[in-house]
């Protein structure tokens, strides 16, 4: 009588990568193997093979992301991301909009503008005295824009999301209706106490009087011109 002893071999331990190759679970069965592929493999005759989720989400229509988020296909899975405006869900699928009007500066709400969330950005709505540009409220230049603003002595000064007018130089008033200073009479000039003030619209003139020369504001007697005046 003659027995033989045969012992399986482990073809799972022979070689690197081994018999089922990468990407792959390699189990040992009496006198054989077998090969079972990882998640997002698909076994094919070479060997498992990364399934491109994305591809196949769109041909069978099961969604791999969520609606307006965007598929990366990378080796046994996928990514889903966002475009501006958008975060990913804590589900890693999904897109939640997000609500810029909770930490935006731009549209200056200090000011009393507005701002109002929309899908995916945001939009400003300006009060009077400012713009819209740009997702954000730009100060209006009035004077720029409407030269004509202040009328007659008064001159237009832009300030934040409004203008004011204020009175020209030698003139008095509220910046719409204005009047000339007398500064002879208020005492508001620089004339010499040896010369003469003459008040003019908007502005005055000095004139040394009759034995005194200078040009108004500093008038000299003969005996008191100064050596770089002769």
């Amino acid at each position: 009588m003659y027995f033989s002893c045969f012992s399986d071999v482990d073809e799972c331990l022979q070689g690197d990568p081994g018999p089922c190759g990468y990407h792959a679970n390699c189990t040992n069965t009496p006198g054989s193997y077998l090969c079972s592929c990882f998640r997002g493999y698909l076994m094919s005759a070479e060997g498992c093979k990364d399934v491109d989720e994305c591809v196949l989400a769109a041909v069978t229509g099961l969604q791999a992301c969520g609606s307006g988020a965007v598929c990366t296909n990378t080796p046994g899975s996928f990514t889903c991301s966002c475009p501006a405006g958008f975060v990913l869900a804590l589900d890693g699928h999904n897109c939640v909009d997000v609500d810029e009007c909770n930490f935006e500066e731009s549209c200056r709400r200090e000011l009393g503008n507005v701002c109002e969330n929309t899908d995916g950005s945001y939009t400003c709505v300006c009060q009077a005295g400012f713009r819209e540009h740009r997702a954000a409220c730009v100060d209006v230049d009035e004077c720029v824009e409407e030269q004509h603003v202040c009328v007659g002595r008064g001159e237009c000064e832009n300030t934040l999301g409004s203008y004011r007018c204020v009175c020209q130089r030698g003139y008095r008033g509220n910046g719409t209706h204005c009047t000339d200073i007398n500064e002879c009479l208020s005492g508001d000039h620089g004339c010499d106490v040896n010369a003469r003030c003459g008040n003019i619209i908007g502005s005055y003139f000095c004139q040394c009087l009759q034995g005194y020369s200078g040009d108004g504001h500093s008038c000299y007697g003969q005996s008191e011109i100064p050596i770089h005046a002769v």
